[in-house]
């Protein structure tokens, strides 16, 4: 079951917070009441290199990314003022720095939500998401801007050392929809890939009721790709064109990445699902060529989000829903999520995290939801954001999980 990432965080009845679909689910689901452990099943058992040797707790929050180049994970985190910012951290849980808590020259505000910072391949820039200074959601509808929700939210870039700003794109800070969801940069960082809002749900009210039924609940999307340049002025993005499917059904789409060779893109969507499973996604590659498109998952009841694949290729991390067999894709409060693995063509599914199962060194009495995954450098390490969905809600916390071999 795939609906939900954790970038999208939808209006809570107590907060609001961030990390793409996911998010957005928690934000729907607003102050998720405790409950019963769900039912839960494992999947088929991982590839030796792939079972899980440990898994230990890096820091709380998340939407993160791990660079290859410099070994820092790049992510973000609410302030004592309920604001998202980005910080970047050793692996090993030292040399925690935040990268957006002073103004700098063109950089957005302090008290502006920023989040899903992606490393360029170099690892000299970050690029990220950042609500505009002012807009027409300020501050009645502010936690529409948060990281997972995107809403009037523009894309910046800047240096590891979070010294030097530039903004990326101009969306318009008034009455219209427009925002931006998870960049991501092709593996050559020649090309920038995200999500861009167009138009605002079309049944916003009934988000958390699960006796109406759900219209679109995450708003109209778009998918775009850019020329990234590194030029003497500075960075900036050339060419960018929509891609979005054409002959689409659906309504949301949400970027994860490019394949290994930068020939296609992977990405989070509600294209082809049938009516009446409005939290069912599913997961999808896309040729930049030939437009061919594939569906990955296939499981239209399911909550499948967050694609990425590993640095060799050989292999998929996923969030999913796939492994709770309590899951109701008619009703967000029933969101449970782990993390998954595949292989590219959608086969050899398997089980990496267990949230929800007792007795599990991660498991949590609360509720849980795996949102937004990183692989490190070689494939041995895989660094996966977990959102508690009960109480503690939007608490969220990165993991690194450490496999018996080089997964991926």
């Amino acid at each position: 079951m795939r609906r939900w990432s954790l970038c999208l965080s939808v209006p809570c009845r107590r907060a609001f917070c961030t990390l793409g679909l996911l998010l957005v689910i928690a934000s729907l689901v607003g102050s998720a009441p405790l409950s019963a452990a769900p039912l839960v099943r494992d999947l088929l058992a991982a590839p030796s290199a792939c079972t899980v040797a440990s898994i230990r707790l890096l820091t709380s929050g998340g939407d993160h990314d791990w660079s290859h180049a410099n070994g820092l994970v790049v992510y973000d985190d609410m302030d004592e003022k309920s604001t998202w910012q980005l910080y970047t951290i050793r692996p090993n849980g030292t040399g925690r720095t935040c990268l957006t808590c002073r103004t700098r020259a063109d950089s957005p505000l302090v008290d502006r939500q920023k989040g899903h910072g992606a490393w360029h391949p170099g690892g000299k820039y970050i690029v990220l998401q950042a609500e505009m200074d002012y807009h027409a959601g300020t501050p009645r509808t502010r936690g529409f801007a948060t990281p997972g929700r995107g809403w009037w939210n523009n894309l910046y870039v800047t240096t590891a050392d979070g010294r030097s700003w530039t903004r990326l794109t101009n969306y318009k800070s008034g009455s219209d929809f427009e925002g931006v969801l998870i960049p991501r940069f092709s593996h050559d960082g020649a090309q920038l890939f995200w999500a861009k809002l167009v138009g605002q749900p079309d049944d916003p009210d009934d988000w958390d009721d699960p006796n109406d039924p759900v219209v679109n609940p995450m708003g109209h999307w778009e998918l775009w790709v850019a020329d990234f340049v590194d030029a003497a002025a500075g960075p900036a993005l050339r060419n960018a064109r929509n891609i979005t499917p054409v002959g689409s059904k659906g309504f949301f789409y949400e970027s994860g990445g490019f394949t290994p060779d930068d020939s296609k893109v992977i990405f989070t969507a509600d294209y082809d699902i049938a009516n009446g499973f409005p939290y069912g996604y599913d997961l999808y590659t896309l040729d930049l060529t030939t437009g061919a498109l594939v569906n990955l998952t296939n499981s239209p009841d399911e909550w499948d989000e967050h694609p990425h694949f590993s640095p060799h290729g050989n292999k998929i991390s996923f969030i999913s829903s796939q492994v709770i067999l309590s899951y109701d894709p008619r009703d967000i409060n029933t969101l449970r999520g782990e993390l998954m693995l595949m292989n590219p063509d959608g086969s050899g599914l398997a089980q990496v995290t267990r949230f929800n199962t007792p007795g599990a060194p991660e498991y949590t009495v609360e509720p849980s939801i795996a949102a937004d995954s990183a692989w490190n450098a070689d494939g041995t390490q895989i660094s996966v954001t977990q959102i508690l969905f009960g109480d503690s809600y939007p608490e969220r916390r990165v993991w690194i999980v450490t496999f018996n071999g080089a997964c991926g």
